[in-house]
């Protein structure tokens, strides 16, 4: 009895043994494994940006929220979709085909790089071009060769025609002038005049993330949270924004839309550069059942409500952005400390890592980066936090 007693407690120490190196095993892989992750997003980005004119971080979460599906299960197809749809709509200025006497799109550019090289008829109020090259519209986004990270959001999801286009109009001198005009038409009505004097209210807010920032995009980035990535707290050094409105009978919807997204960009944000882009071929006609039609899988998504699909596609080079390259910096910065040596000598033995001169070269390669992009809405206490990392 005495000797089966004694054989349970030996057991019960083994097991109790492995347990514990189990335990510590599974903390040493998470170890490895967060200083890997934070190593390799900073070395990732320092490289991209040593070979790259611009940036452009995507979140596939955030891609596949824009849609707006009911169902809570993430999909990678549809996520990739939503990409592919802003990717398409967001590179219409260079894509363009030569426009002529019918043409069917219009480009607004409000640059000094464009300075002297615009078309401007009595119609337009602001310089348009035909189509813009693919230098032409990269250089438009990079006021210079420090700011080379942009930033995307964009309407990705089935909307209200009216609400998107009341949303574009609002503040602009467009919609005053309609104003103006309803109340002439009906000066004597007491109700009319009233409906038609609004608020007076700058344009651009449709710019704006969706939700309690009141916009009509959802951000394709990753911009941090919703109380720090209000546009009205950064800054905006360029802008480009491109749009596929539904077909409309009334007006000239290329002249209107391309003057309102003008106006909403440079009056609300001021950025040294905007690019407006506004195409008459809406998403049905683009994806239709020719045999030409292109993007045919984003029917098995938008189904029945594709004909009401507005793709409305803006890329920022802005302070956006400041929040992920300050988490990659930071990220990058812990990997290289002491508490992490041991880790980065073996990689580094093993040829998993690079040197650790180059590690640090990184490192301040991604530090001088978050720094540009600082916005300016950082007060007293976050200067100290921020300058502390």
């Amino acid at each position: 009895s005495e000797g089966g007693g004694g054989g349970t407690g030996t057991e019960g120490g083994v097991d109790q043994k492995q347990e514990e190196d189990g335990r510590y095993w599974r903390s040493e892989n998470k170890a490895v494994g967060a200083f890997r992750g934070e190593l390799n997003s900073g070395l990732l980005l320092h490289g991209i940006t040593e070979h790259s004119d611009l940036i452009l971080p995507l979140s596939m979460s955030k891609c596949w929220k824009s849609l707006h599906k009911k169902n809570k299960d993430k999909n990678l197809f549809e996520a990739s979709a939503a990409a592919a749809l802003a990717l398409e709509t967001m590179s219409l200025p260079f894509r363009l085909a030569k426009g002529g006497k019918n043409s069917r799109s219009k480009v607004g550019i409000g640059s000094g790089y464009f300075q002297g090289s615009g078309n401007q008829s009595d119609d337009d109020m602001f310089p348009t071009a035909d189509k813009l090259s693919y230098h032409e519209f990269i250089s438009s986004l990079k006021p210079s060769n420090r700011h080379i990270v942009t930033e995307m959001s964009c309407l990705s999801h089935p909307a209200s025609p009216n609400q998107v286009h009341q949303s574009v109009l609002q503040g602009t001198s467009i919609e005053r002038r309609q104003q103006e005009e309803e109340m002439h038409r009906n000066r004597n009505s007491y109700y009319s005049n009233r409906r038609s004097r609004g608020r007076d209210v700058d344009p651009g807010l449709w710019m704006e993330d969706e939700g309690p920032n009141m916009g009509l995009l959802a951000s394709l980035s990753p911009v941090g949270a919703e109380s720090s990535s209000s546009r009205s707290l950064h800054h905006h050094f360029a802008l480009a924004t491109s749009f596929r409105p539904l077909p409309s009978k009334v007006g000239d919807i290329l002249t209107t839309y391309t003057a309102s997204l003008m106006e909403g960009m440079s009056i609300r944000y001021r950025p040294q550069s905007i690019v407006a882009t506004v195409v008459n071929q809406s998403f049905q006609e683009l994806t239709g059942g020719n045999a030409y039609s292109a993007g045919t899988y984003w029917g098995s998504i938008f189904g029945s409500q594709g004909p009401l699909m507005q793709p409305l596609c803006n890329l920022g080079n802005t302070t956006r952005m400041h929040d992920h390259l300050k988490i990659t910096a930071g990220g990058l910065k812990s990997a290289l400390s002491r508490k992490h040596k041991g880790y980065l000598r073996r990689d580094g033995m093993a040829g998993l890592a690079p040197e650790g001169e180059d590690c640090e070269e990184a490192m301040e390669a991604c530090l001088t980066l978050r720094d540009v992009y600082e916005p300016p809405s950082m007060d007293s206490d976050d200067e100290g936090v921020y300058f502390d990392n």
